[in-house]
């Protein structure tokens, strides 16, 4: 009978052991980048004033977003929070608590907004490096896609996928937004994922997940963190973004100029009758093509813009600094 006991022991021994080996093997990179990441991730639930034929009704919304400070600043998609009635944005972190938040400010080109909500000591995201990316390095997209963070309870949604491409140009959309740079991800992404983070295997955020490819499979799209931040920091100090440059020139047809206000930038090499064939190394046909070149280079005041002229037959380099 002792024996018997004693082989029970042993063999129950056995099975804790094997159970805690499968445990540790089930712990792998990818757990761990979004143990690190999730607590900072919140969902967001929004009222927006939408325009119909009636004129404009109340629209409920719903989208993902992450805490980027101790202080409880969060960024996220400037559509997700474009449009919302006053008061009407809630924030819910992981586990339940829910925060009224203030819209700081807003940045329809980038399609980046800031967010913040009152209280200290927030589990805040560690941000990344998105310039250092990697072609095939594993990502993880966080957040409430199809208000499934409810759900799960109060816990934001994974999915995850590579670095398909960076540095994706889509340019100058309809809406006004400039998608280029982007960072592609086979990660999958669904309505509510747009604004939360794009991590990767540290747990750092590398991007903010914002579209995918119509009519496609596994082709989504996030910001470069690195330039979201810079858009944020900028609102946070200003509560917009300065895109009031001013060049000065004014044009005739084939795109010569036909006038130069020396007051709106510093000039000193663009004269009356240059014909512009290129900006900042871009070829240019048209003054609409100018105008795009100069949205997709996020042109502010102080900015040196670089143009390749004609003049009297020969190809000249000048330069003009913005006001």
């Amino acid at each position: 009978m002792v024996f018997l006991i004693i082989c029970c022991n042993s063999a129950t021994n056995d099975n804790v052991d094997i159970q805690n080996e499968i445990y540790k093997s089930k712990d792998t990179a990818v757990t761990k980048a979004i143990s690190k990441a999730s607590p900072s991730v919140v969902s967001l639930y929004v009222v927006k004033d939408v325009r119909n034929f009636w004129g404009y009704s109340a629209r409920p919304s719903s989208g993902s977003g992450f805490i980027i400070s101790q202080d409880g600043y969060i960024l996220t998609n400037a559509h997700n929070v474009i449009n919302v009635q006053k008061n009407s944005i809630i924030v819910v972190l992981p586990g339940g608590a829910q925060y009224n938040a203030v819209l700081v400010g807003l940045d329809q080109q980038s399609d980046v907004a800031l967010l913040k909500i009152d209280g200290n000591n927030f589990l805040y995201s560690k941000i990344g490096d998105s310039d250092n990316l990697l072609v095939g390095e594993f990502v993880v997209a966080l957040g409430n896609p199809r208000k499934l963070f409810a759900a799960a309870n109060n816990q934001p949604i994974a999915s995850l996928g590579i670095v398909s491409a960076v540095d994706a140009d889509f340019g100058l959309q309809s809406n006004g937004k400039v998608l280029d740079n982007m960072i592609q991800t086979d990660a999958s992404l669904n309505p509510g994922n747009s604004g939360g983070p794009l991590v990767d295997a540290n747990g750092y955020v590398v991007g903010i997940n914002t579209f995918v490819q119509n009519d496609s499979e596994n082709l989504g799209f996030s910001i470069p963190i690195n330039y979201a931040m810079e858009i944020a920091e900028e609102i946070k100090v200003t509560g917009f973004i300065n895109r009031r440059a001013m060049t000065g020139l004014y044009f005739y047809s084939n795109m010569v100029i036909s006038t130069i206000d020396r007051n709106a930038a510093d000039n000193q090499e663009l004269k009356f009758n240059d014909k512009v064939i290129a900006v900042n190394d871009i070829q240019v046909l048209s003054l609409n093509d100018i105008h795009n070149v100069l949205k997709r280079n996020d042109v502010r005041p102080g900015d040196t813009i670089k143009f390749k002229i004609l003049r009297d037959g020969e190809i000249k380099i000048v330069n003009l600094v913005t006001r």
